[in-house]
């Protein structure tokens, strides 16, 4: 993975960037803070903007509570789970780090040598979870300190550099809920920062430039083989706890469409195509339910951006698969509503989250598990919790109520 998306964008950023080598024998040790211990509290964006020392935070919204009710139920999903993942509304918040920041993975930053986690609650899906990978990085980790390889490379950014970086950053549909939100908050007040992106999707350079980012304001690293350095950070808090929206996020997906949001058509998405298969073994039964009912079916994968985005713009009904593509309701218009189709053991809800903030009313058909696919479908260890058979009755049933919305 290159550390800068593509020669163009290179050329444009090398002013205020440098890249060296480093020894990835040398180890690190420092000790550990937690970030509610040290973290001030910026009154309004001047007075960040004036911050040259110390880590500050500036909160536009704070964290609250909600219950949802599913506009469509059918099948044995949790309840309680649904409930419990979709409760915690996070607050926005940015925060800047600004005593010679050092980041380090999706872990944590060095600030005035202190390493300080970036924790799930605050920044949203960082990998301090994903232990495997972090083992390139961590030595050792214990209560008050921690010891850190160092990686292979390291970037230098004279000035400030906004730090946006999580685990799932490969993914579509974490690029549209978690990655492109925060990029908007940083924006709200330094429109013309240089973003540093860990991970590196296919199309995330053209995402970026719909949302307004100039090539020369776009880095992309390795955060498992780079150290990134700047003179100060600043970090957007999340968007998203769990499958819970901050209600500022409504305003932020609604301003991603350039086409206008008219309900048109109806559209089915469909995973069948994509390498993995679909999660739902008889979907060729279920995506004919629904086409039976005027629904198109749409193979996202096989779109460009636009023509997805323009797609999902003027759709009047959505339906589909859980997955990434479903999330790409957040360029259809209020009041849309959405089905989400699902194994009941997958307890993710993020369909029911963004419904609640894009004001869309959200349901859920839950299906019989399977854990043997059939012989003609790849077999995904990490889609074990999502094989399934949904019934047909149920899915009868719920494309017809959908249709009442």
């Amino acid at each position: 993975m290159p550390h800068i998306a593509s020669s163009r964008w290179a050329a444009a950023a090398r002013a205020k960037i440098s890249t060296n080598p480093t020894d990835p024998t040398t180890l690190l040790s420092v000790p550990r803070k937690k970030i509610q211990d040290e973290v001030a509290i910026s009154a309004n964006e001047q007075i960040l903007r004036a911050r040259s020392s110390g880590i500050h935070c500036l909160e536009w919204e704070a964290e609250s509570k909600q219950k949802l009710s599913p506009a469509i139920w059918k099948g044995d999903g949790d309840s309680e789970s649904y409930q419990s993942r979709t409760r915690r509304v996070p607050g926005t918040r940015l925060y800047a780090f600004c005593d010679a920041p050092i980041a380090i993975g999706q872990i944590g930053i060095i600030n005035s040598g202190e390493f300080c986690e970036l924790d799930y609650p605050s920044f949203g899906e960082s990998s301090r979870f994903n232990e495997l990978r972090n083992q390139e990085l961590i030595s050792d980790w214990q209560q008050d300190s921690i010891t850190l390889r160092a990686p292979t490379k390291s970037i230098t950014i004279s000035g400030d550099c906004a730090l946006i970086t999580q685990h799932g950053d490969h993914v579509w549909g974490h690029w549209l809920v978690d990655v492109l939100p925060r990029l908007h908050l940083v924006r709200r007040i330094y429109p013309d920062i240089i973003f540093a992106f860990s991970g590196l999707l296919r199309s995330a350079g053209e995402l970026l430039e719909r949302s307004g980012l100039r090539p020369d304001q776009m880095v992309f690293y390795d955060p498992y083989r780079t150290l990134i350095k700047a003179d100060r950070f600043l970090v957007p808090g999340c968007v998203r706890f769990a499958n819970a929206f901050a209600r500022s996020a409504g305003s932020i997906f609604a301003s991603f469409s350039a086409y206008d949001r008219i309900r048109t058509h109806r559209i089915y998405i469909s995973r069948a195509r994509l390498k993995e298969g679909s999660s739902i073994l008889n979907y060729t039964t279920i995506e004919n339910i629904f086409t039976r009912r005027g629904f198109r079916v749409v193979h996202p994968e096989a779109m460009s951006i636009d023509e997805q985005i323009k797609v999902f713009s003027t759709a009047s009904h959505v339906a589909g698969e859980y997955g990434s593509g479903l999330h790409s309701s957040i360029y259809s218009a209020s009041h849309t509503p959405v089905l989400c189709l699902q194994s009941p053991l997958m307890k993710q809800y993020v369909q029911a989250g963004l419904g609640k903030v894009m004001n869309q009313p959200t349901g859920f058909v839950f299906g019989t598990p399977a854990s043997d696919p059939t012989p003609s479908m790849r077999k995904v260890p990490s889609y074990e919790s999502r094989y399934c058979v949904i019934d047909s009755a149920l899915a009868e049933e719920a494309a017809d109520e959908l249709l009442a919305f």
